[in-house]
């Protein structure tokens, strides 16, 4: 019968384990403590990584709050569909339009983003400056000369 000391790595004698074998149990004590070190340092970086993840969801918010207030204070977001819409030839400024205003007037998303790019950083503020603005065709430049005004 074998006893438990065997299977431990002793005799059945009652004799101590050899000092190989003594040397491997401590070994596998090392790199069981560095493994759960390894893990106590991974969940501090997790737990930095979520703090930082809930910092910038809640900056992502504010923002958004305040983009839409800013949006909604601003005059000509309805008014530019309502005028587009009606054809009561009611023009928007071109230095205040939004890029609501712009989608409104049926410029696609890049669009927009391109004339509003282009009014701030080349200082495009005149119907004909849009000319400029890479990918709007002649016959959509025709149409906006309608119901925008320097």
């Amino acid at each position: 019968m074998i006893g438990v000391r065997t299977l431990i790595g002793g005799s059945r004698f009652g004799a101590r384990p050899e000092p190989a074998v003594a040397r491997g149990n401590t070994d596998a004590h090392q790199r069981v403590a560095a493994r759960l070190a390894d893990l106590r340092r991974l969940e501090a970086d997790l737990e930095r990584a979520r703090t930082r993840y809930e910092r910038a969801i809640a900056n992502y918010e504010s923002r958004t709050r305040e983009l839409e207030r800013r949006g909604r204070s601003q005059p000509g977001g309805t008014r530019t569909k309502k005028a587009v819409a009606s054809g009561n030839g009611a023009r928007l400024r071109l230095s205040a339009a939004t890029f609501d205003d712009l989608r409104a007037l049926g410029l696609s998303e890049t669009q927009s983003n391109r004339v509003l790019r282009h009014r701030s950083d080349r200082n495009v503020d005149s119907v004909a400056g849009l000319e400029t603005v890479p990918g709007i065709p002649r016959a959509k430049l025709v149409e906006l000369q309608q119901h925008l005004r320097d």
